[in-house]
């Protein structure tokens, strides 16, 4: 499974934005299952983890937004782990 086309708020590379409410989306690939069937997205600041969502069910690939306030001109890290349907 390769996870490929991060993006938040549509932006490859949004460093220097002001996004008060990021939406982050992403693509699934190379995966024997036919569908996402949970995901996990984690957001850093350096090295601290400062929003977790969990392994969630309702995280979607074409848009999930988060509760999270990002500082402009800031360097945020992001993580995404997705399992399939057929358990990749």
């Amino acid at each position: 499974m390769q996870i490929s086309h991060l993006s938040v708020n549509h932006l490859r590379s949004p460093l220097g934005y002001d996004l008060r409410e990021p939406s982050f989306s992403w693509i699934v690939g190379e995966s024997v299952s036919e569908r996402q069937e949970k995901a996990r997205l984690q957001v850093f600041l350096g090295s601290d983890c400062i929003y977790d969502t969990g392994i969630s069910a309702s995280l979607d690939s074409l848009g999930t937004e988060l509760p999270l306030r990002l500082q402009p001109r800031t360097r945020y890290r992001w993580q995404m782990t997705v399992w399939g349907d057929k358990g990749d």
